[in-house]
């Protein structure tokens, strides 16, 4: 680095040190540090430019809906869409021999369609539609969950918290199954 006034990373990018040849010993010391840093932390930002720029050919080839949003460091934020994202991971779990996964109800016929009704869904987030939702935000009824193809319904508080636990269960198993 001090004969050649630079230093580059392992993908030829060179960074100049000009603080090198300085006579001032504390700029000196800088560049120093800066040589001595630049082809590892060089070669990273190397590594994670080539990659947003992989991400972005890919996200296009496949003319998916995702984009690429911000690299901070090593990381890359990608949006998605949520079913996109949900079916991904459906089709990973089955790929991978899982028998099922649990999910939102209103994506649960979409991955019965995408990995075969055998494909089990097990889907918190019913509600009747008398009520309260909650801290739930994707919900469904249980008889539009029975008719969405659920296999199986979490319902927590509905039940739990009625004044007649064994009648509000009766009548959730009622609607689910129709």
């Amino acid at each position: 680095a001090k004969k050649n006034g630079y230093v580059t990373t392992m993908f030829g990018r060179r960074r100049p040190v000009p603080e090198l040849s300085s006579s001032n010993f504390m700029q000196r010391s800088f560049g120093e540090r800066v040589a001595m840093n630049s082809p590892i932390q060089g070669t990273a930002a190397d590594i994670i430019k080539i990659a947003m720029i992989r991400v972005w050919k890919r996200l296009k080839e496949e003319n998916l809906s995702s984009k690429l949003i911000l690299q901070i460091h090593d990381e890359l934020l990608i949006e998605a869409s949520m079913n996109r994202t949900v079916m991904r991971y459906a089709q990973n779990a089955a790929s991978c021999g899982l028998d099922g996964v649990v999910c939102s109800p209103l994506e649960a016929a979409s991955i019965k369609e995408e990995c075969g009704n055998d494909f089990i869904t097990v889907t918190p987030g019913i509600r009747f539609a008398d009520s309260d939702a909650g801290d739930q935000k994707r919900i469904m009824t249980p008889a539009d969950a029975g008719k969405a193809g659920c296999d199986y319904i979490v319902m927590g508080r509905p039940i739990t918290k009625a004044s007649d636990p064994v009648g509000a269960y009766r009548r959730a198993m009622h609607d689910f199954l129709g």
